[in-house]
């Protein structure tokens, strides 16, 4: 019992000191404990979002190397998807899934120079590198490969490629067939050159009768100083 008290009484002394340690150097102790604050933050927070960006960041290098060399093909990052939309009055994007059955013949196709010549536009090229479900739900992906034109910001057509025969005979009419204006951009061309031929019609008229006023005038002219030379 008597060894009890003691250790009771010693174990309150000690408390009593470092209170009494606390209420003097409450900065002291304020600095030390932001300063364990700020280290578990860094252990738990920053680091493993360091290490994630890091593991993206070499993922997305590993995954565009396969596609850095095709003209026609530019790469997007994980985070300019939404901003290259925006940016461009009109793009293609193809938004794939590297883990995709289909996408080493994907792959294969655009990386043949002689099928690619025959397309001259640009393609977005975006894999979908982590966030898989997020990025499917937003985009309202079917498959693991979709091709998606995009004009002001707004899905005008969309490609889904799910069968490997149809990507090596198809890919490159896909891609050409999407960037085709639609049947509605064709009557506005042709509206604009009908409306300019009827616009250089109607000046070179306008000219020609310019020109018939001034002839007119003109013999009119010489009839009358002939009349009068005569008299």
């Amino acid at each position: 019992m008597d060894k009890f008290e003691n250790i009771k009484e010693i174990v309150l002394k000690r408390t009593k000191s470092l209170i009494n340690y606390v209420k003097e150097n409450w900065q002291v102790s304020a600095i030390a404990g932001l300063s364990i604050v700020l280290v578990v933050l860094v252990i738990a927070v920053v680091i493993p979002n360091t290490q994630r960006k890091i593991r993206i960041k070499q993922a997305d290098s590993l995954v565009m190397s396969q596609v850095s060399a095709i003209k026609q093909v530019k790469t997007v990052d994980f985070d300019q998807l939404e901003s290259t939309i925006r940016k461009n009055e009109k793009v293609l994007v193809a938004i794939v899934d590297p883990n995709d059955k289909n996408y080493d013949q994907f792959l294969e196709i655009l990386n043949d120079k002689d099928k690619m010549a025959e397309f001259d536009g640009t393609m977005y090229f975006f894999p979908i590198l982590y966030n898989e479900k997020k990025v499917s739900d937003f985009y309202h992906l079917k498959g693991g490969i979709t091709l998606i034109y995009f004009e002001n910001q707004q899905e005008v057509e969309r490609i889904a490629l799910d069968n490997q025969q149809e990507i090596e005979l198809y890919l490159v009419d896909h891609l050409n067939s999407l960037l085709r204006p639609s049947s509605d951009e064709l009557d506005k061309i042709a509206a604009a050159k009908k409306a300019e031929a009827d616009k250089q019609a109607a000046q070179k008229a306008e000219d020609e009768e310019i020109l018939d006023e001034l002839q007119n005038s003109s013999t009119g002219t010489s009839t009358s100083s002939s009349e009068t030379t005569a008299q």
